[in-house]
């Protein structure tokens, strides 16, 4: 009986040490939603428009044409447009982490048939191993309200991060984005289409965005437009109307300057690295930008 008694205390000893021993799991804990100011950044579902697969018709826009760029000459007119060169004023790819270098010569940025072509290249160049193109019409021209619109056509692949869209003037002078930018269309090599503000919400004293997506067959034509007043800025491809923001509150005032246009296409970043996997060059077209007000 007793070698029965000390058995069983030698077990429950060697049980207890086994499970003394056991790491006890870790968990990680939920973490807490950000705060975010109001509006909420894509909070709004939209219906997603049908693919076009045919010419759309688009509706000319309300008000007088006040500029436009057909691209129906030889070069590029440095009269409108100036070009973004390198990697970023802080060598850290445009402040997103792209991996391109900006150039201004002909294999990335030209006139052909009648478009602007900007052409995204896998190649050795400076400090990097991509090249692509970015213009703007920065200290050339710029409008406060307006109808703005360009008819694009974009590559489609992971990585690729083509857009049409705005900086207010006040970059200059205040950076971003207390400058503000409107983008008026960007992709991430899908064909879901973005329409997005960003800008310095001075109500809650920190940076705020806001915008919506739908999807489109992006590499066909598409018009891609705002409609921009003194009360909100609206969003549409082909004349269908996906989002919108009313831009009356005070802590929104970066949106009552005037602003200015570019256009280019990026590699990476926000994007994603599946550009690693992409065959290159990858080509964005544009037919025209007008301006109407």
């Amino acid at each position: 009986m007793k070698n029965r008694l000390f058995t069983i205390a030698v077990l429950l000893c060697f049980s207890m040490v086994i499970f003394a021993a056991k790491p006890t799991p870790k968990f990680s804990p939920t973490p807490k939603p950000t705060a975010t100011s109001t509006p909420t950044p894509f909070d709004t579902p939209v219906p997603t428009p049908t693919p076009v697969t045919t010419e759309p018709v688009v509706s000319p826009p309300s008000g007088e044409l006040v500029w436009s760029d057909e691209f129906d000459g030889a070069t590029l007119n440095t009269a409108d447009w100036t070009y973004d060169i390198g990697t970023g004023p802080y060598n850290d790819g445009w402040g997103n982490n792209e991996v391109q270098y900006y150039t201004d010569r002909e294999e990335n940025v030209r006139l052909e048939n009648g478009a602007l072509v900007i052409e995204a290249l896998k190649e050795r160049y400076e400090t990097k191993s991509y090249t692509s193109a970015r213009i703007k019409t920065k200290d050339k021209q710029m409008w406060k309200y307006g109808t703005m619109e360009a008819r694009i056509k974009l590559p489609e692949g992971a990585g690729l991060w083509p857009a049409f869209w705005m900086l207010g003037s006040s970059f200059i002078d205040s950076n971003w984005p207390y400058c503000g930018e409107i983008d008026i269309m960007e992709t991430f090599g899908t064909d879901v289409v973005y329409g997005t503000v960003h800008w310095w919400a001075d109500d809650v004293d920190r940076y705020a965005m806001y915008g919506n997506t739908t999807t489109t067959s992006v590499t066909d034509y598409h018009v891609y437009k705002v409609t921009w007043n003194d009360t909100s800025i609206t969003w549409f491809i082909d004349d269908v109307q996906f989002s919108e923001i009313d831009i009356t509150p005070p802590a929104l005032s970066e949106f009552h300057q005037p602003y200015f246009i570019l256009l280019n296409m990026a590699i990476g970043g926000a994007s994603g690295n599946g550009f690693r996997k992409l065959t290159f060059p990858q080509t964005m077209y544009v037919d025209y930008v007008r301006v109407y007000q």
